[in-house]
């Protein structure tokens, strides 16, 4: 009878502690990877807009809410983005602006980087084209 309680009061304790011990890790593995997800949000493109000023020229407007440069790639295929346009300003700022031309009337894709980050291979390109209202 005595085993019996020594028994479960042992796996008791060891219960607890190994509660105690995985609360410890998640609370760590948090702290860690919180500032890692407040990275990407500061260095990735919050706001994306492209204006085509004639069929074969489009300005790219972009933010990131920290000071950083950046670039535009792009590509007649989205695995091909081997090209490469860089801003009018290359100081760093908050909204960047960079103006893409001779675009094909197929369109291209492009992917926005910012230099400051570590997880520009989260983005994916995306396909420009210009739409005449009749097309749309």
């Amino acid at each position: 009878m005595k085993k019996k309680i020594k028994f479960k009061r042992a796996s008791f304790l060891f219960f607890l502690v190994s509660t105690f011990l995985l609360g410890v890790f998640v609370y760590v593995l948090i702290a860690k990877i919180k500032p890692v997800f407040q990275q990407i949000q500061e260095t990735k493109p919050q706001f994306l807009d492209v204006t085509f000023t004639d069929p074969h020229q489009a300005l790219i407007f972009w933010k990131t809410g920290k000071l950083t440069t950046g670039h535009v790639q792009f590509g007649e295929t989205a695995k091909n983005l081997s090209q490469i346009v860089y801003p009018i300003n290359r100081s760093p700022s908050y909204i960047h602006t960079v103006v893409l031309d001779k675009i094909p009337w197929e369109g291209v894709f492009i992917k926005v980087y910012t230099k400051d980050s570590k997880f520009n291979w989260l983005e994916k390109p995306i396909k420009i084209k210009f739409e005449t209202e009749e097309n749309e």
